[in-house]
């Protein structure tokens, strides 16, 4: 009976060891299902990080070169401005001596240089002396003139 209880606890406990490495080895496979599925996701976050930082960098790059058009834009505009400010002072200055001219002159008034000179007297460029065209004399055959063969 001692042989028999004996065997009977051994049985339990084979059948314990059994049931305890089967449960071991359901929780590794579990464990090693989860790894894997993490291992996938890591990959895949490394690559989603990888597209993320390439996208940032070209938009940076992108920010760059906007910013830079942007400041040569604002100074195209100054420069307008400038010019713009520049030109109205000159109109301006411009009508000025106009309505000086206007006062100062009967009202076909003329530059000053020509109300300088009497009246009845009208500047005017010297009439141009014709020019003789006369064809060169020949010394034999012209150079770059072809020549027929003989």
């Amino acid at each position: 009976m001692k042989s028999t209880a004996l065997a009977v606890v051994l049985a339990i406990a084979a059948i314990a060891a059994g049931g305890f490495a089967w449960q071991t080895r359901q929780s590794l496979e579990e464990t090693k299902a989860a790894l894997a599925a993490a291992t996938s996701q890591l990959e895949k976050s490394k690559a989603d990080l990888k597209l993320a930082q390439e996208e940032a960098t070209g938009l940076r790059k992108l920010a760059t070169e906007q910013k830079m058009a942007a400041e040569q834009l604002q100074a195209d505009l100054n420069a307008a401005r400038l010019f713009m400010e520049a030109e109205r002072l000159t109109v301006a200055r411009l009508r000025e001596d106009l309505a000086k001219a206007m006062t100062r002159g009967m009202p076909g008034a003329r530059p000053a240089a020509a109300q300088a000179l009497p009246p009845g007297m009208v500047p005017m460029l010297a009439p141009q002396q014709p020019m003789q065209v006369r064809i060169a004399p020949s010394q034999g055959t012209a150079i770059g003139v072809g020549v027929p063969a003989r």
